[in-house]
């Protein structure tokens, strides 16, 4: 009975690595706040628990508990306690410990479950089941690519999914993927990190293999990953293949390399007649970055804010390099600022504000938030400090110095991590690639066999044993429980701000249910939820009714301003809020100016601070001061038609209406 329960906890681990390799990467919905990211996160947090119950009872039941003692395993636990460090002393804990809320990949929950998954991979696999995650990760790329590359041709498998019709109609001009293809990854830059990881994998297998059935199909599926790279045009993606492959072939060597000439060569034809005929807009896009420096930052285009989902690097306009070299100054000013432990894991979307270049406002970018420093290195330097990036180094480190003692096939692992890093260097880690990323390292270490392991006999009788796998379920129920508290409250947040233009009243009590369904307190849900009030109490008639609607937005906003003082987004909602409950109540006039003015200082580079406060001193009948505020937002960004039109109105002595304004 034992032996047979061991065998099913086993599969069940197996099943569950398996599937962070396969389906990770496909999963997207329209139910989540965001479309990619969001749900992934979700998927690999109810996986890594069901990994740890699974674990943990199988260490219980056949009373003996597997340490991974190695280099690798080792160095990943210190890197996860400098960001637990970091989080302790961070400017925003909810950010840190949950992520950003449309990408939540980079707080520490999510790097528990990485680690979860790193640890379950070592200790459990052996050579044969290792092979086999690396199999399903080449596989699961290969469907990715086939997803991906017919949207180039204007058939996306996702707007059927999506809408029913098989066309790339679903998406905006900005992510037109007959331009650029992401297929299930929702960026073409994560799409093409993910690719540089099983691409050398890929090629690995068509070497190794002697099967010519099993070459054709790695040989395809290498081509394949190849192509849907290239139809990315992802410039650190293509240089990311580049080293990687040059990594491999040195890693094979001259020997090996002359035994597989025809096939190698083969290949690498294969490889350039996909440049050639459908590498044009690569071509360009390289060559415009090479000619960036010789050219003026382009003349900015429309004012347009870019949905949370959005990346600020895609939708064209500056050249990407520029605005990336931007935002690295401001990377290296926060870590000056915060050198030891940082800001805070994932607070970048908080502390970038503070130091935002002024340069950053003649871009046509200039609106956009950056949750992001878009280099993974100067991200970790500059949320968690020298301390973090330290660890992230070491854990690199060790990670390639295991692999790098190994045969040909398990160094393929290796040239494909590296290749992966450098295109974060130029980008940022996202659900599907981090997952990938530890999945495909545990994988190779644990099919080497050099990441060393140490067994203790536990000594249980069986009415502690049950008692122990019982606080085990029970605590994994409640952490899945949590878990599906988290996906649901921001499923029914999404339904809520889909309402609030069309049936606002409803939308209030959507947000309520969202309220009660989160298991922490979300600073973003609630400054929205206090918003949303103080916008619907404004058109209320019934002063009994109106009163209890300002009471509740200026609850929330008080508890949203005491979970996230330095959150510069959550702050100009309250100062939003309380604009809006100042036309309703004169008493909150005081806060409507404190947190108006709390903004600039927040983010005293960013012209829309100057005009949130300019609106909030026109309706205090401070009208010197705004038309000051309104020459500073000017200033910082001379083309900007809102505060202009705001200032020539205040010239004319016409008074313009703000408190409806968001």
């Amino acid at each position: 009975m034992t032996g047979s329960l061991e065998n099913y906890l086993k599969k069940g681990i197996d099943f569950c690595l398996l599937a962070l390799a396969v389906a990770t990467p496909f999963i997207f919905t329209t139910q989540t706040t965001e479309l990619f990211e969001v749900p992934k996160m979700f998927f690999v947090y109810l996986v890594s628990t069901l990994l740890f119950f699974l674990l943990v009872s199988k260490s219980l039941i056949e009373r003996k508990i597997t340490f991974p003692i190695g280099p690798a395993t080792i160095a990943f636990g210190i890197f996860l306690l400098t960001q637990i460090a970091s989080t302790i002393t961070s400017q925003d804990k909810y950010l840190s410990i949950f992520g950003y809320p449309t990408r939540l990949n980079g707080g520490l929950l999510s790097l528990i479950s990485y680690f979860v998954i790193f640890i379950a991979a070592i200790t459990q696999l052996d050579k044969i089941r290792a092979n086999r995650i690396l199999l399903a990760l080449v596989i699961s790329a290969t469907a990715v690519s086939l997803w991906g590359i017919p949207a180039h041709f204007g058939f996306d498998p996702s707007c059927y999914v999506l809408t029913g019709n098989l066309n790339s109609g679903c998406w905006t001009a900005d992510f037109n993927p007959m331009l650029r293809i992401f297929s299930t990854l929702g960026q073409p830059n994560w799409l093409a990190s993910y690719l540089v990881l099983a691409l050398p994998i890929s090629l690995t297998h068509f070497l190794l293999f002697k099967s010519s059935k099993a070459k054709l199909f790695f040989g395809a599926a290498a081509a394949l990953i190849f192509m849907a790279l290239v139809l990315t045009t992802s410039r650190a993606g293509i240089l990311g293949a580049v080293i990687s492959i040059a990594i491999f072939a040195a890693f094979l060597g001259g020997k090996l390399l002359k035994e597989n000439l025809k096939i190698v060569a083969g290949i690498l034809a294969v490889f350039v007649v996909i440049w050639l005929a459908f590498g044009t807009a690569l071509t360009s896009r390289i060559a415009e970055a090479l000619t960036a420096n010789k050219s003026k930052i382009s003349s900015p285009l429309a004012n347009t804010l870019t949905k949370p989902s959005q990346s600020a690097l895609t939708t064209g306009g500056t050249e990407s390099s520029q605005i990336r070299f931007i935002v690295w100054q401001g990377a290296l000013k926060v870590f000056q600022r915060w050198p030891i432990l940082g800001s805070g894991p994932e607070t970048f979307v908080n502390s970038y504000y503070l130091f935002r270049p002024a340069t950053h406002n003649q871009t046509t970018e200039w609106k956009f938030f950056y949750n992001k420093a878009h280099n993974e290195f100067l991200n970790y330097l500059a949320t968690t400090g020298v301390v973090g990036l330290l660890g992230y180094l070491g854990l690199l480190l060790a990670i390639f110095w295991q692999l790098a003692k190994k045969a040909a096939g398990e160094k393929s692992t290796l040239a494909a991590l590296a290749g992966y890093q450098v295109t974060i260097f130029f980008g940022f880690s996202t659900v599907a690639t981090q997952t990938v990323f530890f999945l495909a390292a545990a994988s190779a270490l644990a099919a080497t066999g050099v990441e060393k392991t140490k067994t203790q006999s536990l000594k249980l009788e069986k009415i502690p044993l049950y008692t122990a796998v019982s606080l085990t379920a029970v605590f994994s129920l409640y952490l899945l429980t949590f878990i599906l508290r988290l996906a649901l409250a921001d499923t029914i947040q999404k339904r809520a701000e889909s309402y609030q233009e069309t049936a606002p009243s409803r939308a209030l009590i959507i947000f309520d249910n969202a309220q009660t369904a989160s298991p922490a307190d979300n600073p973003y849900l609630s400054s929205a939820f206090a918003y949303a009030l103080a916008a619907y109490a404004t058109d209320v008639k019934d002063e009994n009714s109106a009163q209890k609607l300002v009471n509740r937005a200026d609850a929330l906003a008080r508890a949203t301003q005491k979970i996230a003082p330095n959150n510069f987004l959550t702050t100009l909602d309250i100062a939003k809020t309380y604009l809006l409950l100042s036309q309703k109540n004169e008493k909150f006039q005081g806060q409507a100016e404190h947190f108006a003015q709390k903004l600039p200082q927040m983010a005293p580079t960013y012209p829309v601070s100057y005009l949130q406060l300019a609106k909030t001193q026109i309706a205090l009948d401070k009208k010197a001061d705004a038309q000051k505020s309104l020459q500073t937002a000017l200033e910082l960004r001379p083309d900007y038609a809102e505060a202009k039109e705001l200032l020539d109105q205040l010239n004319s002595h016409q008074q313009p209406e703000t408190s409806n304004q968001k």
